[in-house]
């Protein structure tokens, strides 16, 4: 599956990778179905099939074998990064609705206990409770699942849509490393990741999907980085997934939601608002070190430009839903 851009009449079209660091384009695969709507929304993303299985199917059962050249292999150095990437992000399943949650590295302040970043909208009303969480692993064929307590959720009507849960490391399932929190500024144009679990939900076993993108706007109010704006592709089920620097790999944003037309209805999913990890950084080093739960009325942010911002420049009280 690829988030390249393809329409109908791409099918039977050729999917190229460009290698790196020699930027050589080879051919990899063949375009079977492009994935455009969904209801009425813009999906974007691609299905094709590798062209080596193939090939060498067909080499198999024809009479005369034919040269396959496959002396030059790929660089996967990308592509383990991402799945590494992707074994950081849990699936969060309440009742027929889900979303994405991030496992964040803060070094050794919790020594039993490992912090995920989430949003309030996709555990609202479980502060305190038990949820059921699932890791995909690296290497692993099939997932993991672990209970999470909901430890804090920014009340309704709040700006920034943060939850944080709290898993048990003790148990015996391995907890990946997590994402290392940035506290840098982002900039337009940096090249970005989106990582969760968009469009399939916990049936489908599979692992956190990954698109790229770059930021498009950041917005501002007393030098602090209040909103991020990003053309990565974002689903129905990444609300709270991981927004990635491409570069460094460090976590600069929590996603929350993508852009929907209030008179059409349709949803944009490469128009996405995220929030900084420039706003989360101070708050979680603090908790981690002192474990004082009051210095999260930090994110209860009563700035009305702020949260125009976040309404997208609306100045009226009805909220803008999300789909995700």
């Amino acid at each position: 599956m690829t988030d390249a851009r393809c329409v109908p009449g791409c099918e039977g079209g050729a999917l190229y990778v460009e290698s790196r660091p020699d930027l050589e384009q080879r051919l990899f695969g063949i375009i079977v179905a492009p994935f455009c709507w969904r209801q009425n929304e813009w999906v974007g993303l691609t299905f094709a099939c590798s062209l080596h299985p193939l090939l060498a199917s067909l080499l198999e059962t024809i009479a005369k074998p034919l040269m396959l050249d496959t002396s030059r292999r790929f660089n996967t150095s990308g592509s383990r990064d991402l799945s590494t990437l992707s074994q950081n992000v849990a699936l969060v399943k309440i009742g027929p609705r889900w979303g994405s949650a991030i496992v964040v590295n803060l070094g050794q302040s919790f020594r039993n206990e490992r912090i995920l970043l989430t949003c309030y909208h996709v555990v609202q009303k479980q502060t305190g409770s038990k949820l059921r969480i699932r890791f995909m692993l690296k290497g692993d064929l099939e997932p993991h699942h672990v209970d999470a307590i909901v430890f804090y959720a920014t009340p309704p009507g709040q700006v920034y849509d943060v939850a944080v849960l709290l898993v048990d490391v003790t148990d015996r399932f391995r907890m990946p490393a997590g994402l290392t929190l940035s506290n840098k500024f982002v900039n337009e144009g940096d090249e970005m990741y989106v990582v969760g679990h968009g469009l399939f939900d916990d049936y489908a076993g599979l692992p956190a999907s990954v698109t790229s993108g770059v930021i498009s706007k950041v917005l501002y109010k007393n030098r602090k980085q209040v909103l991020i704006q990003s053309t990565c592709a974002v689903h129905p089920g990444m609300s709270g997934g991981a927004l990635v620097n491409a570069l460094t790999k460090h976590l600069s944003g929590v996603v929350v939601c993508n852009a929907r037309d209030a008179v059409s209805g349709a949803c944009y999913p490469h128009i996405n608002l995220s929030i900084p990890s420039t706003i989360l950084h101070p708050v979680l080093h603090h908790f981690a070190k002192y474990r004082d739960a009051r210095i999260f009325d930090c994110l209860h942010d009563p700035d009305p430009t702020v949260t125009s911002y976040w309404q997208l420049g609306f100045n009226h009280c009805d909220k803008i839903s999300s789909k995700l």
